[in-house]
């Protein structure tokens, strides 16, 4: 393992009983930044939100789950993106940081501006409203054919089967990917998203690395054929191009690549499981849905607010910030919890009820704000509404027909296994 890698082990050994000892002496916080997400974070949430707008956990940070408080920290240039750990904790061999390509260590969602500014540029294009209008005819050929192979009247996951699939074949249409390459390219989106908010085991340790070697590999030869022979997508479009008088390097290039994997993937994911989970269980909304399948934008938007699929994000203070009473550092962390903001009574009323009728729905900050706020938030809605539409379309009787299994992740949040029966 070397030196490097003995006090790396170290650090996650020391840093996992803190955090297991916080847990135990009752803090919230604790308990919802452990190695796995709780079953039901919620009452967790509410715990926090006693407290007052800002909560000082026992593991040094700071917490709060004011919808306020969180915007306007996201907003705020006071505070930005944690710098990442040198080395990162996901090195086993001394130099891997120097050969491979970290997604979100490498790319606009670890850096703050100018340089978050000049990154963003460059994917921008891939995401506006006109991409996104052309777009959505290949997006619902996508869903139709995923529908077509779950139909004929044979139960089905809805996960395994249509809402993982669809976010994989979307992105990999954009980037140019080849079909047979799916399947390894949705394992490393979806293994990579199980840490985006760090490496706290060993064996995440190992799995991250394997995962960025293959990656890196993959994405560097991928780049060198559209170098050779550009083609209609999306790598093509960024290999050789400049912004701000600086062109885009291969490094670059593959930590944005993988940062729609390891961001957006299962995001999108958790974001149309969710909505259709949502549906089932709540038949008066599913009714509401199914007499005007137009209103599938509001069906998103609650799921979004309700149970957003990334459930937390952290910002650093870039210098000292008084905050609601509190002293919080240069350096020090703040994390917002997006769960427990979007269920803010001061801001949405009977906040814990699933209601697609919300007035103010779209309030919400699953996708975050400012800077930083979700780059692909456009193509997540538009794949979330027309899976909806399509999925209740083909299957209006559809109803789950089991247990529903629930992914373990820190931050993403979303169901791994919904059993349907359309019978």
């Amino acid at each position: 393992m070397g030196i490097r890698g003995a006090r790396t082990a170290i650090k996650l050994a020391t840093f996992r009983t803190m955090m297991a000892g916080a847990a135990l002496s009752g803090d919230p916080a604790a308990k919802l930044l452990g190695r796995r997400q709780p079953a039901d974070p919620f009452p967790l949430y509410e715990q926090i939100r006693e407290h007052g707008d800002v909560y000082r956990s026992k593991l040094g940070i700071f917490c709060t789950v004011s919808h306020a408080q969180c915007r306007a920290v996201l907003k705020d240039p006071r505070f930005g993106m944690p710098v990442p750990p040198s080395p990162p904790a996901w090195e086993m061999r001394q130099g891997d940081a120097d050969t491979l390509i970290h997604p979100i260590e490498r790319s606009l969602l670890a850096v703050n501006p100018p340089e978050h500014t000049r990154l963003r540029r460059l994917v921008a294009p891939w995401f506006t409203a006109s991409a996104l209008r052309t777009r959505a005819a290949r997006v619902e050929k996508i869903v139709h054919s995923h529908l077509d192979r779950v139909s004929g009247g044979q139960d089905f996951d809805l996960v395994r089967d249509f809402t993982a699939q669809v976010p994989t074949a979307v992105i990999g249409d954009m980037l140019g990917i080849e079909i047979e390459n799916y399947e390894r390219f949705g394992r490393w989106g979806m293994a990579l998203a199980t840490t985006i908010d760090g490496v706290r085991t060993m064996g995440e340790r190992r799995m991250v690395r394997s995962v960025l070697a293959e990656m890196t590999s993959f994405f560097t030869q991928l780049i060198e054929e559209n170098r050779r022979a550009p083609r209609d997508n999306a790598i093509s479009g960024l290999v050789g191009a400049e912004v701000d008088g600086r062109p885009v390097t291969d490094e670059e290039l593959i930590g944005l690549i993988g940062l729609l994997l390891a961001a957006g993937l299962e995001t999108t994911v958790n974001l149309i499981s969710n909505s259709v989970r949502f549906l089932l269980v709540h038949p008066e909304q599913k009714k509401l849905f199914l007499d005007n399948p137009d209103t599938a934008p509001d069906v998103v938007e609650e799921a979004l607010r309700y149970d957003p699929p990334a459930m937390f994000t952290v910002r650093m203070a870039l210098e000292d910030v008084e905050l609601d009473g509190w002293q919080i550092p240069r350096g020090g962390w703040l994390v917002q919890l997006l769960g427990g903001a979007n269920r803010d009574p001061k801001v949405f009323t009977d906040p814990h009820r699933f209601d697609v009728t919300r007035g103010n729905i779209r309030e919400h900050i699953a996708f975050s704000a400012g800077a930083h706020h979700c780059v692909g938030s456009g193509l997540a809605r538009l794949e979330a509404e027309i899976a909806l539409r399509e999925l209740f379309a083909r299957f209006p009787d559809m109803r789950i027909a089991g247990d529903v299994t629930m992914r373990t992740a820190r931050s993403a949040r979303g169901p791994q296994s919904i059993p349907i029966s359309v019978a």
